[in-house]
């Protein structure tokens, strides 16, 4: 996993999320699913970049939030605790696979999904219960799901 700051491509707000990255092999995989549906609509689906796919765990300065100052400065401040709380939440708990088996066509996207998200959901659960995410982030999803395309809206 690796918190990492995210620019949103419709906003100069710099966010930071925690993903799981896929390994070369499942973006290569990924990516040949990319290449087929852009071969579809080649104008109206934005493809993400191979080295940019990811498990989305949770947003920690979600992007489109404007928490009033900088948040390069604000990540600082609260990555300690954060940090200390999600290592706090992986103790104990076992390697899993998160098999992403589904595509989900939605009215924003296209992901893949797996039909288990219990695993990551204790993850997210665990690091919930030992601190708070700051007002106006969204809560984590409730699935474990990849994003492999999104609309262009020009």
């Amino acid at each position: 996993m690796r918190a990492a700051p995210f620019m949103a491509h419709d906003t100069s707000v710099i966010s930071y999320v925690l993903n799981i990255e896929l390994s070369k092999e499942n973006q290569t995989k990924v990516a040949q699913l990319q290449t087929l549906l852009h071969s579809v609509e080649p104008k109206s689906l934005i493809i993400a970049p191979p080295g940019s796919l990811h498990i989305t765990a949770m947003d920690w300065l979600a992007p489109g939030v404007d928490y009033g100052g900088d948040n390069d400065l604000l990540f600082k401040d609260l990555f300690h605790g954060y940090d200390q709380a999600f290592s706090k939440a992986l103790g104990g708990l076992q390697p899993f696979v998160a098999t992403l088996d589904e595509i989900v066509v939605s009215k924003g996207a296209v992901i893949i999904k797996s039909k288990e998200s219990r695993k990551l959901n204790q993850l997210r659960a665990k690091f919930l219960n030992q601190c708070d995410l700051l007002p106006h982030t969204k809560q984590p999803p409730t699935i474990t799901h990849a994003t492999v395309a999104r609309y262009n809206q020009a």
